[in-house]
């Protein structure tokens, strides 16, 4: 096996562990409308752990290093609470809230990460093979500030 894919593992093995520690996973029952049929769907929410710098910054190479998709993850009022990376597939691989950031860091300081032409590039492709549906801003004020 080659260096690159061994690393490779190795980054996806450190996004999981570390998506485990941000991420709690609960089920709740939605209905479309007042007379729609309730289904369960699996939602996610923060847990509180905090990311330290050391940490944000490893990932934010392994999203660059690996060409993987940064975008803001929105509330039901559309403002940014956090971020999520996800794979060429259009699959999450890691998800952190406000509240997981390092303090001295902010949802609007990491936002340019978003705005990288590698990352609008990838994007692009999976929009054009229906892989994903997204609309990025181009500035955080934007997300209904």
């Amino acid at each position: 096996m080659d260096t690159p894919t061994i690393e490779k593992i190795r980054n996806m093995e450190f996004l999981k562990d570390l998506y485990q520690k941000t991420t709690k996973f609960f089920k709740s029952t939605l209905s479309p409308n007042m007379n729609g049929n309730p289904f369960e769907v699996t939602r996610s929410r923060s847990t509180g752990y905090r990311l330290s710098k050391e940490d944000l910054d490893l990932v934010i190479k392994i999203i660059q290093e690996d060409f993987l998709v940064f975008l803001p993850q929105e509330d039901m009022m559309g403002y940014i609470n956090g971020y999520k990376v996800l794979n060429l597939e259009g699959k999450y691989v890691f998800q952190f809230w406000e509240d997981n950031l390092p303090k001295e860091i902010t949802l609007e300081s990491i936002f340019p990460y978003t705005q990288s032409i590698q990352n609008k590039e990838i994007l692009r492709l999976l929009k054009e093979e229906k892989i994903l549906f997204v609309k990025l801003h181009e500035n955080f004020k934007d997300y209904c500030y």
